[in-house]
């Protein structure tokens, strides 16, 4: 099975932090002061999204194809 691509916006807003969203994952937002710190967190933000929405019963098909 092969994995769906993840998109992800890389932006640095004026206080200098990074933020790092996605238009496939529904309220996903890491940030860090570093872009690299920011990207480091997406992995970990997608496992505790995931953890929420199985323990509130609204897992998607979607979102565990994004390989969240």
């Amino acid at each position: 099975m092969m994995a769906e691509s993840l998109n992800l916006v890389v932006e640095q807003d004026q206080a200098g932090l990074w933020r790092v969203t996605s238009p496939n994952i529904p309220g996903l937002v890491v940030t860090g002061h570093s872009r690299r710190e920011a990207l480091s967190n997406v992995d970990g933000a997608i496992s505790h999204l995931q953890r929420v929405e199985r323990f509130a019963g609204i897992v998607t098909d979607d979102a565990l194809r994004c390989g969240a």
